[in-house]
């Protein structure tokens, strides 16, 4: 999301290699209000998605106006608590694993500043869970693109001018203002049509309905802002500055395209959910399957470019600060492993379900501990020792994609029994 050509392009030529490490480490640490999220944005979303109904005259009905409005109170509630966490703890946390640094930059007043945009942002998540479920994507990406062009504009401008870290609160604070101003007027048609709308269900019953799912995605969701946001935080503790901020603008790098990839199969699970509701369960497979080809498609042709373009400008200043080829080839090997898994996980949950508790636990689990291991002994970013577990965990979710679809054929044949 950070990573737009712009921005890597001023990061690689503003900032040091120490300074790196800095940057790259605040998102991490800020990202640790995932933990607190425990996955409430994709199961309400799933939720909303799935209550979503129009009646024969193409209206929205009140029973789906009923449920939806409970799901939004519930969420409000929830992300206010989450905003309050962020404000109270995790500007402390930050500010204490942080004071190990012993660069000369001051990084204290732009942590601060980050902690608080964040944490104001956060209290209006729910709207786009809102917006989404009820299969307005089309504004929601719109939103999403226009916020990300501004986002890369403004951090990029003010890293040029000198603003250092600070560029991170400053852009994060203008995309998102830009973010929910273009989709003011499509929550405030939304919210409208909610507005008087009663429900018998209250926030204690609300979380009894979504705790099935809930319960099941937490404990991977908990356990994946570690296996996603470990690498940088170890390799800041662990590597000295210079090679802590190689890897991290490395990293970040790969995971530019990857996250590209990826969101091609993420962006559309209200839809593959909205169809599988509606038992179109063969025509959300072949949509996904057609999604998910050209995201591999699109992430390996990337990386292809990255290694040409290394082999013909050597010299060009961006590879001045990254890792050497073969430490970058088996990042890419590695995130090329790990999209057909997320992406099948993505499309499995829509069936209201968490098949994949195994299966991430044991990622989110082993590949911290690997890259920890792999930096204590060898002092070296190296991701060749987790290739092989990359390899089962992509066998395994072959098989939970394939038995996941036939559970849900042989449920839905023994309703229609009843």
């Amino acid at each position: 999301m950070f990573s737009g050509p712009l921005v890597i392009i001023v990061v690689a030529k503003t900032l040091t290699t120490g300074e790196m490490s800095l940057y790259y480490a605040f998102f991490n640490v800020i990202a640790l209000q995932q933990i607190m999220e425990m996955g409430i944005g994709f199961t309400i979303k799933q939720y909303i998605s799935h209550s979503y109904k129009l009646t024969e005259k193409n209206e929205w009905g009140q029973e789906s106006k009923a449920n939806i409005i409970s799901y939004m109170k519930f969420s409000f509630l929830w992300y206010l608590v989450i905003s309050l966490f962020i404000f109270f703890i995790l500007g402390y946390v930050g500010s204490v694993f942080f004071s190990s640094y012993k660069g000369s930059t001051d990084w204290k007043g732009a942590w601060w500043m980050l902690v608080f945009i964040t944490g104001f942002f956060t209290i209006v998540t729910p709207f786009q869970f809102l917006i989404e479920g009820c299969q307005r994507q089309i504004s929601i990406y719109k939103s999403r693109l226009l916020s990300g062009i501004f986002l890369s504009l403004v951090l990029g401008l003010s890293l040029y001018y000198g603003a250092g870290l600070y560029s991170i609160a400053i852009a994060v604070f203008i995309s998102n203002l830009i973010f929910y101003l273009y989709l003011f007027k499509t929550i405030k048609e939304l919210v409208s049509e909610l507005i008087g709308v009663k429900t018998k269900k209250n926030i204690k019953t609300t979380f009894i309905e979504v705790w099935d799912m809930l319960s099941k995605i937490s404990v991977t969701w908990i356990l994946g802002y570690f296996f996603w946001n470990s690498f940088n935080l170890i390799a800041f503790k662990m590597l000295t500055n210079d090679l802590a901020g190689r890897f991290g603008f490395t990293l970040s790098l790969v995971r530019a395209g990857y996250s590209i990839a990826e969101s091609i199969v993420a962006s559309q699970t209200t839809i593959y959910a909205s169809y599988i509701s509606a038992g179109e369960v063969k025509l959300a497979r072949r949509q996904f399957e057609k999604s998910m080809y050209i995201s591999m498609a699109l992430l390996i042709s990337g990386y292809f470019l990255y290694i040409a373009v290394y082999k013909i400008l050597p010299g060009l200043f961006i590879f001045d600060k990254t890792l050497n080829l073969t430490y970058t080839i088996e990042m890419f090997l590695y995130f090329v492993l790990l999209l057909p898994v997320t992406s099948q996980a993505n499309y499995c949950r829509c069936f209201k379900n968490e098949p994949y508790f195994k299966l991430s636990l044991f990622m989110n689990i082993q590949v911290p501990i690997v890259f920890y291991l792999t930096c204590y002994y060898v002092g070296e970013p190296n991701f060749i020792y987790l290739l092989p577990f990359s390899m089962l965990s992509l066998i395994w979710s072959c098989y939970i994609y394939y038995d996941t679809e036939n559970r849900y054929k042989i449920k839905c044949r023994q309703e229609n029994m009843k």
